[in-house]
């Protein structure tokens, strides 16, 4: 049996299951592998953008027996997938800023039966910035622990409706009013990053309005998140 790691375990207990799923980025293809062989899904889709990854993937599906089970796809993000049958996508293990824009260069998952598990490395604030903009619902989101590290990831439909995407929003997400016991751990390092930038910043020139928009910002983290 697979062991995953923290991360990929958070990401896969937040997939639904019961429906063929399609892993964007699959690398090795572990998640896939792991939740056909539990029996949580029935088939799955092993994308990814380079040859190497998928011929890893297909290790891995050899190693398993899983070849009549996972169909392997190279593909750009989204780009070879509209003609499949899926439903379920998981999208894991890059910056929020390219989920981002492989979302939105897909149109046709906006689609109130698709459902997206969402695991970004970084800029989470600009993942959340694009769901909230074109229609999609952050349905939960939830923290792990691996090493040193912090790993976030959310689940997400579309349902038309645009929400708030104001800078504090985006960076609160819907993990401020979670009960998340590492979530005050994680503000206090989106903080860190902030600071970071604000005193990167004011040693130049003409920087003064976005050295004060950053200290406004982190204030009013601080205030929701009682840090």
């Amino acid at each position: 049996m697979i062991s995953l790691s923290p991360r990929l375990q958070m990401v896969a207990d937040l997939v639904r299951g019961k429906q063929p799923l399609a892993d964007i980025g699959t690398d090795h293809a572990y998640l896939p592998a792991y939740l056909l062989l539990t029996g949580k899904i029935p088939s799955a889709i092993a994308a990814d953008l380079r040859k190497g990854p998928l011929q890893n993937a297909e290790e891995t599906v050899k190693k398993y027996g899983l070849y009549d089970k996972v169909t392997l796809v190279l593909s750009d993000g989204f780009q070879n997938l509209a003609s499949f049958d899926c439903k379920e996508f998981v999208l894991a293990g890059m910056g929020g800023n390219l989920m981002a824009d492989l979302l939105s260069a897909a149109p046709w998952l906006q689609n109130p039966d698709i459902h997206l598990v969402l695991q970004p490395q970084s800029h989470q604030e600009d993942l959340r910035e694009y769901l909230y903009q074109n229609g999609f619902t952050i349905l939960k989101e939830q923290l792990c622990r691996e090493g040193t590290h912090l790993y976030l990831a959310m689940e997400a439909e579309y349902t038309g409706a645009v929400t708030d995407a104001s800078p504090l929003s985006c960076y609160l997400g819907t993990l401020a009013d979670s009960e998340d016991p590492l979530k005050k751990e994680y503000f206090s390092r989106v903080l860190d990053r902030l600071d970071k930038r604000r005193e990167g910043l004011l040693s130049c020139a003409d920087t003064a309005e976005e050295c004060d928009f950053l200290s406004t910002l982190m204030i009013a983290i601080k205030e929701r998140t009682g840090l």
